[in-house]
């Protein structure tokens, strides 16, 4: 009896693991379909969505909502005002809002990859693959993807494709492996 009793418990620890890999999979597919269809958005339509997330930095910098953001509990209204006119005067005398946008949209070319790291690590942990294997291969892939995403951009209308966005795309994969092995060691 004690044998079967052990026997189930290995059973349903293995179902478990078995479900987790799977869910991390799929995941792992919902983030590549996520950077794919943000490439498949033609030019016009991917700058007006990005030009749109600027518009709204502007207007909440203009418009001194950074009080809102940040909380009077945490910070004196003297440091807000100050933060905001500081920002404001950024983007007014510095930085155009076509270079915000393009800052903008590096990042989450960055931030998507980032993403898929991590996830890639946690499905190649689930399925215990070893930890030095974990990140050549989250990273071999994250490298693939970019440069898939960057061939994959050339034939898209108003798209094109860019050496430094591979660059941006892996440094954000590298930034997210980092970051995931920062904090599986503490686990």
């Amino acid at each position: 009896m004690l044998g079967e009793s052990r026997y189930n418990s290995l059973v349903i620890r293995g179902l478990i693991v078995i479900k987790k890999g799977i869910f991390l999979s799929l995941l792992c597919f919902l983030s590549l379909g996520f950077i794919f269809f943000n490439s498949s958005q033609t030019g016009s339509s991917s700058n007006e969505r990005s030009h749109k997330l600027v518009d709204n930095v502007v207007t909440v910098i203009n418009e001194s909502k950074v009080n809102n953001i940040l909380g009077k509990n945490l910070f004196s209204d003297e440091l807000v005002d100050n933060l905001s006119d500081k920002l404001a005067n950024k983007l007014n005398n510095k930085l155009t809002k076509d270079e915000l946008n393009l800052i903008i949209r590096k990042c989450a070319h960055g931030f998507e990859f980032f993403l898929l790291s991590i996830v890639l690590a946690l499905t190649f942990c689930s399925f215990h693959v070893k930890k030095n294997n974990v990140i050549i291969y989250s990273l071999f892939i994250v490298l693939l993807s970019a440069v898939l995403d960057e061939f994959f951009q050339l034939y898209i209308p108003g798209r094109n494709s860019s050496v430094i966005d591979v660059v941006i795309d892996f440094c954000g994969g590298i930034i997210g492996m980092l970051l995931f092995h920062a904090f599986k060691r503490k686990y």
